[in-house]
């Protein structure tokens, strides 16, 4: 899929969600995403570098955060700060080699793991897609694959649930169901709240 295709599939899935609050804000250019593949000698995925165009850094499905560059100012939702990581799990879980070939873009409830791209497994090379493992928190729970590209884990893995099953973890529809405290609506993850403002730099 072209570049522009992408924009207009994810400009197409923001008007279809929930969005928290409609902010005033700017998201990064392809300029910016330029900076970024240089800053961590790594490809972007077109999907990706579109989805950010569209949504800027942000929380999808309530529980799933996405990165961007730009953000000192919101360390959650900031790339950069959000991949000082891999030598300490790396030593928690007996050297494996694998950490170091991760790249983090989003996490799992804040705390709970980071979703990551694995630099030398390339799924597309054309589009610059990479498989994404899941890196829990706690080194007693092994890393999994999780998707083999950043479109199939939005739409599949984060709004389509099957992250769950792939982590290990029990969901039913009530637990994705939330109550909007501004209408009293209930609500489904089908859901986007920006974070982090507007990018500095």
């Amino acid at each position: 899929m072209r570049k522009e295709a992408w924009l207009l599939k994810w400009n197409g899935l923001y008007q279809k969600l929930h969005i928290f609050y409609s902010p005033a804000r700017e998201n990064p250019t392809p300029a910016n995403l330029d900076m970024l593949e240089a800053a961590i000698g790594l490809r972007l995925p077109a999907s990706f570098r579109a989805f950010i165009r569209a949504f800027g850094p942000g929380r999808v499905a309530r529980f799933f955060t996405v990165y961007a560059l730009g953000f000192p100012h919101a360390p959650l939702v900031d790339i950069l700060d959000s991949n000082g990581w891999q030598d300490a799990v790396c030593a928690s879980r007996g050297g494996d080699p694998l950490i170091h070939n991760l790249v983090a873009f989003g996490d799992y409830q804040g705390n709970r793991g980071y979703f990551a791209w694995h630099r030398d497994c390339v799924t597309d090379a054309s589009a610059h897609e990479y498989e994404i493992y899941f890196v829990p928190r706690y080194s007693e729970e092994p890393v999994v694959l999780i998707s083999h590209s950043f479109a199939s884990w939005i739409e599949d893995d984060v709004l389509g649930s099957q992250f769950f099953p792939k982590y290990g973890a029990t969901i039913s529809k009530e637990d994705l169901e939330w109550e909007d405290d501004d209408s009293g609506e209930i609500r489904s993850q089908f859901c986007f709240e920006p974070l982090g403002g507007s990018p500095q730099f």
